[in-house]
């Protein structure tokens, strides 16, 4: 929606920016009256069909309230640190933890995915996480440069197959470049924003 305001404001058509800058307010005001815990800081994943909230939520849930500023920067943050001090894991790996809603009653455990650990470092970034923006990246590297899988990129950090899955080799030059080093293009100004997020013990870059 907010790609689709941007497209219009270009273009010179205020009335669909209009539009579709109301049905932003109105999803975000909907999602925040379903599913906002005001005692825990943090969304739930989702009401089920018999009306109970789902407390155990995946990494975005935790990662796109501050990432897309679906809350307020108060807001925002409690939940960053939800995932930051009970879904990330000794080696700054991010869990996806309750994958998808149908499998509420799996028990196989939490997962680390690749594809995540971007998203991850986007949103410690923004934060001024910076001793935390690079440990996901990091984690991804190691699975990707393992023995097993030998440059070959994983959907879930310990699958014996060295498989190859293309969104995380993209999403991880994204990261790499948006979140670590910070460039940002600005292409229809032409303007190039440099803001990295290196932690304080990397002497250069």
């Amino acid at each position: 929606m907010r790609t689709r305001v941007e497209l219009a404001e270009a273009l010179g058509d205020p009335e669909t920016a209009s539009f579709w800058s109301a049905r932003i307010r109105q999803t975000l005001a909907g999602l925040r009256d379903k599913l906002w815990l005001r005692d825990l800081g943090r969304f739930a994943h989702y009401v089920d069909e018999h009306g109970k909230p789902r407390l155990d939520a995946q990494y975005h849930t935790f990662l796109y309230t501050y990432l897309w500023d679906a809350m307020d920067e108060r807001d925002g943050y409690a939940s960053l640190r939800h995932l930051r001090d009970r879904l990330t894991g000794p080696n700054g790996e991010v869990y996806c933890s309750n994958n998808f809603p149908n499998h509420t009653p799996g028990t196989w455990g939490m997962q680390a995915g690749a594809a995540q650990q971007p998203w991850a470092a986007w949103t410690f970034s923004k934060a001024g996480r910076r001793n935390d923006t690079w440990r996901p990246l990091k984690a991804v590297s190691d699975w990707v440069m393992d023995a097993n899988h030998r440059g070959a990129w994983p959907e879930i950090s310990v699958e014996p197959t060295p498989s190859y899955f293309t969104p995380p080799a993209g999403l991880f030059v994204a990261a790499v470049c948006e979140a670590l080093f910070g460039l940002h293009v600005d292409a229809p100004s032409g303007v190039l924003t440099v803001s990295p997020s290196f932690p304080d013990h990397w002497p250069s870059a």
